[in-house]
C-alpha cells in the first residue's frame, strides 16, 4: 500500500522522537537488484537480525528518501521551539512557538 501511496505522491515525512524528515521518495526496487547492493551490504552489517528475519519476504522494496527539510522540536529554558534546516537552501531557522490564547 505504501508503494502504491508513494507512486501517486512521492513527497513523504519520516518522524521520529521530536524529529521530522521531509524529502522525495524513489521506489528503487527488490533490495536484491544490483542498485541495491551498497543497501544491502550495509543493512546486512548494521542490522543483520533484521536483514534475516525480512529482506527475502516477498514484496520487500527499497525506497530511497531524498531529504528536503529537517524540524527539530525543542525546549529552551521551558520555552518551545522548532529548528528547521532546509537542505535545498542551506539554512537553518529556530522558530519560537506561541501559545495559543485561551477563551
Amino acid at each position: 500500500m505504501k508503494c502504491k501511496q508513494i507512486r501517486e505522491n512521492n513527497k513523504v515525512a519520516l518522524c521520529w522522537n521530536n524529529v521530522q524528515i521531509e524529502g522525495i521518495a524513489t521506489i528503487k526496487g527488490n533490495p536484491f537488484e544490483e542498485e541495491n547492493s551498497e543497501f544491502i551490504r550495509l543493512y546486512q552489517k548494521d542490522h543483520k537480525s533484521s536483514f534475516d528475519k525480512y529482506t527475502k519476504l516477498d514484496g520487500q522494496v527499497v525506497i530511497e528518501i531524498e531529504p528536503k527539510l529537517i524540524s527539530m522540536w525543542k525546549y529552551i529554558d521551558a520555552v518551545p521551539y522548532i529548528d528547521y534546516l532546509s537542505i535545498e537552501d542551506k539554512k537553518a531557522v529556530r522558530e519560537r512557538q506561541k501559545y495559543m490564547q485561551q477563551g
